[in-house]
């Protein structure tokens, strides 16, 4: 949800002012704007195919196309998306209306005292489906019954929707009021969720709307949709009658980006945005990576466009519009650090007065102190990365093709040249065990004055056409014969009950706890951009000192914190689940001295802090200590309902299995700090008592 990225640079624009080696891809060489010889990934096949428009002379028509943006979406600048489509298609001489009802939503709950802020990126579970509807829809509806009104009296005859997970039943709802008034009406749909093959089955059943009908939508493009959107334009009038949606493109095309108009930004009012002379920008498609949670990156081969086309983008924009503040959009924006290095070069010696952008980055330990000097006189203020995790041995199962050495460089060198640095993390990836999570967590320790915000992420999802939803049976995940059709509280788990969304929920906990002990004692600079402010009233923490540098541990593979234990399958999954503060505990020790840690959860919290879909039926209570003398103390007991809160969260989808509910168990365990590389099971006394 983009509303986190708006977090993020709302954030630094408050302070403006302001406050790999062997691993890489090796298919190109070529020299830098540095004269130096690197090595590159580049496209080394040809396109394969003819666009239409190089077929096709599009003509004028008498269509009017009216594009389309539901909430939610980010509300720190204007749709990036729409404003390239409408460009393209004025480029056409098509006549094109742009309602951007996003942000007008924004601002119509913006001033209500009795709603929610439900841009806020804590808030994206609210538009998920039937979470949505109970308590967010009734607020909007006015104001999508004028949109209504205003496009069916308008001479469209075309509503194209950009359609994500966090909009779908909005722009399922527009579509069912539009068609009831407008039978006419041909509409479009594209973006990002239309890729997911669950999606026309959700829009086909979809239960909220009960006139609501799937063969209101016409066509449906996936995948890259600028041609697509011409040639169905263009053709639409001869096509057969269908009673569901002709769906056209596929996840293969590879347009050139360099043979695309400017965004048309002159539909927007800049002072609606939260960042008023700022826009969006796109540099490149896709990315140099596969990494196993993504799917982006298994279906768009990575692209760039050429330093010079992107500048002057820039210079149109800043001219045209007084826009001052750019945010690439890309996955990454060095993927090509020669054509990246240019652009820095190229925007140095432009010298644009007051210019700043943001981009998404990769870790990439090639990039030179040269580099990020001339990356932040260029007019950079944030860098993006997807880090994602600290543990070396879960970033190579994810197949990142990075070190964490490159990880850390990176970061204390952009630190070094006055960039503040972001980092986006995926907690609880299908083979993250306990041990795997405390080295992130150390990582961010380490760095801890150098980051300048955290998106923690709302745990590892299954991204439809992702290499963990493909060969899901490769990271032990419990389905039966296909993704979803065997869940653990309507989400995924692996077959020893060792890593479920109940497992996933409590390290997004640790992790908040962590990230305000960074802050709070340690001198740590870390914005958390996802902060849960009603965390502190369920725990507590006493230390007298800390150490400055954390030794690096992820090669200590043979230390084991599993301590707990159990028979049948209900003690098995309570010792897993203590087991997680067993590690948190060994973190602890590594970093902090004499302390106390208090945790006092309940189900109601985890319900108001994370919402229906991730709110777990968990308690627990929990102390560990350490002593000045060394010895470490862990007492905790918890219990947990197989069960959800509510109705939103259904989950009749899974199997029947045995029920995994347990009442009070107690745990409890003692160490001496100084043995803490001493052999498995070093703990004096491992207990499971029901209370």
């Amino acid at each position: 949800m983009s509303g986190d990225r708006d977090q993020v640079i709302k954030q630094a624009l408050l302070n403006e002012g302001i406050r790999h080696a062997e691993s890489h891809f090796d298919l190109t060489d070529t020299t830098d704007v540095y004269n130096r010889t690197y090595t590159y990934w580049s496209e080394l096949d040809i396109r394969g195919y003819t666009y239409y428009t190089e077929l096709n002379k599009v003509s004028p028509s008498d269509d009017k196309i009216a594009m389309i943006m539901m909430p939610c979406w980010g509300i720190i600048f204007p749709p990036y998306g729409t404003a390239k489509l409408t460009g393209l298609l004025r480029k056409h001489n098509y006549d094109v209306d742009v309602y951007d009802v996003n942000i007008d939503a924004y601002h119509y709950l913006k001033n209500k005292d009795d709603v929610d802020d439900f841009w806020d990126s804590n808030k994206f579970h609210v538009w998920l489906d039937a979470n949505y509807v109970e308590q967010v829809h009734d607020h909007l509806v006015p104001l999508y019954d004028e949109y209504v009104e205003k496009i069916v009296n308008s001479d469209a005859t075309i509503c194209g929707f950009s359609v994500y997970n966090t909009n779908t039943v909005p722009v399922c709802y527009m579509i069912k009021e539009i068609k009831k008034r407008k039978p006419d009406m041909l509409i479009l749909l594209g973006g990002p969720e239309v890729l997911n093959d669950g999606f026309e089955s959700f829009v086909e059943h979809i239960q909220y709307f009960d006139d609501y009908k799937y063969e209101y939508i016409d066509y449906m493009v996936k995948g890259e949709g600028e041609e697509l959107l011409l040639q169905i334009i263009a053709n639409y009038k001869n096509r057969e009658h269908s009673d569901r949606p002709i769906i056209l493109g596929s996840t293969k095309s590879r347009l050139d980006l360099n043979n695309f108009p400017m965004p048309d930004y002159s539909d927007y009012t800049f002072s609606q945005y939260t960042a008023e002379n700022g826009v969006s920008i796109e540099t490149s498609r896709g990315c140099i990576a596969q990494c196993t949670f993504c799917a982006e990156t298994w279906f768009w081969k990575y692209r760039y466009r050429d330093a010079q086309h992107v500048v002057d983008e820039i210079k149109q924009q800043y001219y045209t519009y007084n826009a001052k503040k750019f945010w690439i959009v890309d996955s990454l924006a060095n993927g090509n650090l020669r054509e990246f290095a240019n652009i820095v070069k190229a925007l140095k010696e432009a010298n644009l007065p007051y210019l700043q952008w943001n981009s998404y980055m990769r870790n990439d330990g090639r990039m030179s102190e040269e580099l990020f000097s001339d990356i932040k006189d260029s007019g950079c203020t944030i860098m993006s990365y997807g880090v994602e995790s600290g543990s070396q041995k879960v970033l190579d199962d994810m197949k990142k093709k990075v070190k964490v050495w490159e990880i850390e460089d990176n970061l204390e060198k952009g630190s070094a040249a006055g960039i503040k640095n972001h980092v986006n993390w995926v907690i609880g990836f299908p083979t993250e065990n306990a041990l795997d999570f405390t080295h992130s967590l150390q990582l961010l320790y380490n760095c801890r004055k150098w980051i300048f915000a955290i998106s923690p992420g709302m745990t590892c999802g299954l991204a439809p056409g992702s290499d963990i939803e493909h060969n899901w049976k490769n990271y032990d995940l419990n389905w039966n014969e296909k993704p979803w059709d065997n869940q653990f509280l309507g989400n995924w788990w692996t077959k020893d009950y060792k890593n479920t969304s109940v497992h996933r929920v409590i390290r997004v906990i640790l992790m908040d706890i962590w990230l305000r002990m960074l802050s709070n004692n340690t001198g740590g600079t870390l914005f958390n951009s996802q902060d849960r402010p009603y965390v502190t009233d369920f725990y507590t923490f006493e230390t007298t000192s800390n150490v400055d540098i954390v030794p690096t541990r992820t090669e200590q593979v043979d230390l084991d914190v599993d301590i707990f234990t159990g028979e049948s399958t209900i003690e098995k999954f309570s010792a897993s689940i203590a087991n997680e503060y067993v590690a948190f505990a060994w973190l602890l020790s590594d970093v902090f001295n004499e302390y106390k840690l208090s945790i006092n959860f309940n189900s109601d919290m985890f319900h108001t802090e994370l919402g229906a879909y991730f709110g777990i039926m968990y308690d627990i209570n929990a102390t560990i200590e350490s002593d000045k003398d060394g010895n470490i103390s862990i007492k905790l007991k918890h219990k947990f309902k197989h069960d959800s809160h509510d109705t939103v969260v259904n989950i009749t989808p899974e199997i029947e299995r045995e029920d995994v509910s347990f009442d009070y168990m107690s745990f409890e365990a003692l160490v001496d700090r100084n043995n803490i590389i001493a052999p498995p099971n070093f703990f004096n006394m491992v207990a499971i008592d029901d209370q």
